[in-house]
Protein backbone atom coordinates (compact mmCIF):
# COMPACT_ATOMS: atom_id res chain seq x y z
CA UNK A 1 0.00 0.00 0.00
CA UNK A 2 1.53 3.64 -1.05
CA UNK A 3 2.10 5.99 1.51
CA UNK A 4 -0.82 8.39 -0.32
CA UNK A 5 -3.17 4.94 0.28
CA UNK A 6 -2.31 5.09 3.52
CA UNK A 7 -2.88 8.53 4.36
CA UNK A 8 -6.07 8.24 2.33
CA UNK A 9 -7.62 5.49 4.47
CA UNK A 10 -6.25 7.15 7.70
CA UNK A 11 -8.24 10.75 6.60
CA UNK A 12 -11.37 8.32 5.90
CA UNK A 13 -11.01 6.90 8.90
CA UNK A 14 -10.86 9.68 10.73
CA UNK A 15 -13.89 11.34 9.05
CA UNK A 16 -16.09 8.31 9.70
CA UNK A 17 -14.79 8.11 13.52
CA UNK A 18 -15.73 11.96 13.87
CA UNK A 19 -19.14 10.89 12.28
CA UNK A 20 -19.83 8.19 15.09
CA UNK A 21 -18.57 9.84 17.44
CA UNK A 22 -21.46 13.06 17.05
CA UNK A 23 -24.10 10.13 15.02
CA UNK A 24 -27.12 10.96 18.06
CA UNK A 25 -29.13 7.96 17.71
CA UNK A 26 -28.53 4.14 16.77
CA UNK A 27 -30.11 4.73 13.45
CA UNK A 28 -27.80 7.46 12.25
CA UNK A 29 -24.71 5.07 14.17
CA UNK A 30 -26.34 2.97 11.68
CA UNK A 31 -26.34 5.09 8.45
CA UNK A 32 -23.03 6.07 9.56
CA UNK A 33 -21.43 2.58 9.67
CA UNK A 34 -23.25 1.72 6.24
CA UNK A 35 -21.63 4.56 4.57
CA UNK A 36 -18.29 3.36 6.15
CA UNK A 37 -18.84 0.23 4.27
CA UNK A 38 -19.89 1.75 1.52
CA UNK A 39 -16.71 3.70 0.81
CA UNK A 40 -14.03 0.45 2.06
CA UNK A 41 -16.10 -1.44 -0.33
CA UNK A 42 -15.97 0.62 -3.25
CA UNK A 43 -11.85 0.24 -3.30
CA UNK A 44 -11.75 -3.14 -4.10
CA UNK A 45 -11.78 -4.82 -7.97
CA UNK A 46 -15.17 -5.47 -9.60
CA UNK A 47 -15.38 -8.95 -8.96
CA UNK A 48 -14.22 -8.63 -5.47
CA UNK A 49 -16.74 -5.92 -5.29
CA UNK A 50 -19.38 -7.75 -6.11
CA UNK A 51 -18.87 -10.64 -3.90
CA UNK A 52 -18.06 -8.27 -0.81
CA UNK A 53 -21.79 -6.51 -1.38
CA UNK A 54 -22.84 -10.39 -1.44
CA UNK A 55 -21.44 -11.11 1.88
CA UNK A 56 -23.18 -8.19 3.15
CA UNK A 57 -26.53 -8.96 1.63
CA UNK A 58 -26.66 -12.11 3.54
CA UNK A 59 -25.32 -11.26 6.21
CA UNK A 60 -28.44 -8.49 6.58
CA UNK A 61 -30.45 -11.20 5.69
CA UNK A 62 -29.76 -13.68 8.59
CA UNK A 63 -29.72 -10.86 10.91
CA UNK A 64 -33.00 -10.14 9.61
CA UNK A 65 -33.95 -13.44 9.98
CA UNK A 66 -32.46 -14.05 13.63
CA UNK A 67 -34.45 -11.15 14.70
CA UNK A 68 -37.83 -11.77 13.71
CA UNK A 69 -37.06 -15.29 15.41
CA UNK A 70 -36.00 -13.93 18.05
CA UNK A 71 -38.30 -10.72 18.20
CA UNK A 72 -41.14 -11.84 17.18
CA UNK A 73 -44.49 -10.50 18.83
Amino acid sequence: MSRRQKARRQREAAHFAAKRAAAPTSAALAAVAFDELRARLADLPAQEHERAWQQVADDLGAWARHFDRTHAA
